[in-house]
């Protein structure tokens, strides 16, 4: 293979390493939205329940606290059901697991534009193949501003 044609292989794994550091970001960041949110459900779902029952078998605290008590019920009812029903749990954990696959696929794509092998055009097929095959069987992934601020943040500006 001529040195034109492997400059050439080695500029589209660059890319595609760009494009799988730009994912890795874009889920670093809409996890660092996520896991707070997840712990303010759970705590208001833990923690509001229990306030209100105090509220509720306390005599000192009077008939009024009865109806804050229904409401701080209410809320968290409320946010613990739409955390369920939102799968949070599974979404999380789903974007975990598909962070670890683009750093995995990073790497390789690292070592491909690092070692230039021979068969630079069949390696930069296979691992095009995997990168596509983990986008399309992604079951989840970040909202559009997270890859905007993502891109922003690593420098990369996007090549058509």
């Amino acid at each position: 293979m001529e040195k034109i044609e492997i400059e050439k292989y080695v500029s589209r794994l660059k890319r595609s390493k760009e494009k799988c550091l730009i994912n890795i970001e874009a889920y670093d960041i809409w996890l660092s939205v996520l896991v707070p949110l997840r712990w303010i459900a759970i705590t208001i779902g833990v923690i509001f329940p229990a306030f209100a029952g105090f509220a509720i078998f306390s005599q000192k605290l009077g008939a009024e606290w009865k109806v804050w008590s229904a409401w701080i019920l209410l809320i968290s009812g409320i946010v613990t059901g739409f955390h369920t029903a939102l799968k949070c749990n599974s979404h999380q954990e789903e974007c975990k697991k598909l962070m670890v696959r683009y750093e995995a696929l990073a790497d390789e794509y690292g070592d491909a534009i690092d070692n230039q092998p021979d068969d630079i055009k069949s390696v930069y097929e296979t691992l095009g193949n995997e990168l596509y095959k983990l986008k399309k069987d992604s079951a989840t992934k970040p909202a559009k501003w997270c890859f905007s601020k993502a891109k922003k943040k690593l420098n990369f500006i996007e090549k058509e």
